[in-house]
């Protein structure tokens, strides 16, 4: 018995070892975007806006790393895009589909519980399926998802309207796809903001 716990010890010994590695990787990991974001920071004109982008994109990363769940991390993701001004919505990738799983910037004709149950195939040729099997994000638009006509349905972007989807890379795949699309009062979608957003949700 003495021998059977000293051996339980050494693999919970090993697994905490472990747990601090991953800890220590996922610092780094969020340092070197603190440092991406302070570098775009720099290199904007001089002045209150980009001081004030800046600042925003900090709190943005600040919010990501202090969510608990995998669910709030989702979540907060969305909100954080709904503050850069631009519509978004994130799929949970589970198998060879992805699932609605938080949405901001629609307005109340979205509904939680409907968005909830949208699902998308990934075995099927569409632009959700190139970002979900290269890891790449995609910049397309409405007339493009013509193949994906729940999510037309739901989130009714324009034929010509620009989107871009995001990989959320975890685990060496994708673990989330992120939909972003002009918010209404036609902002611009920030995409490199975006795509620094998406490195940390995924870490």
């Amino acid at each position: 018995e003495v021998n059977a716990q000293a051996e339980q010890l050494g693999k919970l010994e090993q697994a905490v070892q472990e747990l601090r590695e991953q800890h220590k990787r996922l610092e780094e990991a969020i340092q070197q975007q603190l440092e991406t974001l302070k570098q775009a920071g720099q290199a904007a004109p001089a002045g209150a806006a980009a001081e004030g982008s800046l600042e925003g994109g900090l709190g943005s990363v600040r919010n990501l790393i202090t969510a608990t769940y995998p669910e709030q991390v989702l979540e907060g993701l969305t909100e954080e895009a709904e503050q850069m001004g631009v519509r978004a919505a994130v799929f949970d990738v589970r198998g060879k589909s992805a699932w609605g799983a938080s949405a901001r910037g629609f307005g109340s004709a979205l509904r939680e519980k409907e968005f909830r149950g949208l699902i998308i195939t990934l075995n099927q040729d569409n632009p959700f399926r190139h970002v979900f099997e290269t890891c790449a994000h995609d910049d397309t638009s409405g007339d493009a998802l013509k193949k994906n006509r729940n999510v037309l349905d739901k989130l009714k972007p324009h034929a010509d309207e620009p989107i871009l989807l995001l990989p959320i890379r975890a685990a060496g795949g994708v673990s989330a796809i992120l939909y972003t699309a002009a918010g209404r009062n036609g902002e611009h979608v920030p995409g490199e903001g975006l795509r620094i957003m998406g490195g940390v949700t995924g870490r």
